[in-house]
């Protein structure tokens, strides 16, 4: 009886001392060639394009910087404090595309 009951108690403080499972990881995307337009119909400027960008990202609590490149601005989330995301936004009003790719850190 003691040999069951210590083997109930080993393998219920095993099952407590195991890792905590973590949520399985989610693949990056890299969105490229995505086409914009304004609701208005009216051509934007290129301030009027990374103002819109800097004020959605604010909006979502993400911090922006300006990079040499001034129309590839670089996005950075950081989550709970342990977790970094850092995105460069390309954008040109020419043909209307705008690309955003995730950056490792």
């Amino acid at each position: 009886m003691s040999l069951i009951k210590a083997l109930t108690t080993a393998a219920f403080f095993m099952l407590l001392a195991s890792p905590v499972a973590a949520r399985t990881s989610a693949p990056i995307i890299n969105h490229t060639g995505v086409t914009w337009s304004p609701s208005s119909g009216q051509h934007r400027t290129l301030d009027q394009v990374q103002a819109a960008i800097v004020r959605a990202c604010q909006k979502k609590n993400w911090s922006v910087a300006t990079t040499a490149d001034e129309n590839a601005p670089i996005a950075t989330l950081v989550v709970r404090n342990k977790h970094t995301i850092r995105t460069s936004i390309r954008y040109s009003t020419a043909p209307s595309t705008l690309a955003i790719s995730a950056a490792p850190t």
